[in-house]
């Protein structure tokens, strides 16, 4: 008689492993289903309009933040012309 090894016996603590995708989206769409139902959510889908200037705007802004908040105190000191600029940049750049 051969040893078999299953889910539970492949990480060696005894424990199930992790849950599969298939497992996942099947637990995640019974929760949509009962949100749904509960909550009376409407199947209406809507025309909108994508604002694509004040996403380019926002993502400069955000770009600015993040590359001042990576360089600063590491790359470049605080106090240096490319990270006063970047948070300057990020100040100035008009929110719609």
């Amino acid at each position: 008689m051969t040893a078999q090894t299953t889910e539970v016996d492949r990480t060696g603590t005894g424990k199930p492993g992790p849950l599969s995708r298939r497992q996942v989206r099947i637990v995640f769409g019974g929760l949509l289903v009962v949100t749904t139902v509960v909550l009376r959510i409407p199947f209406r889908r809507l025309r909108r309009r994508i604002d694509y200037l004040g996403s380019l705007l926002l993502v400069a802004a955000v770009s600015c933040v993040v590359t001042a908040t990576t360089w600063g105190g590491t790359t470049f000191p605080w106090r240096s012309c490319r990270t006063v600029d970047l948070r300057c940049s990020q100040a100035r750049t008009p929110y719609p």
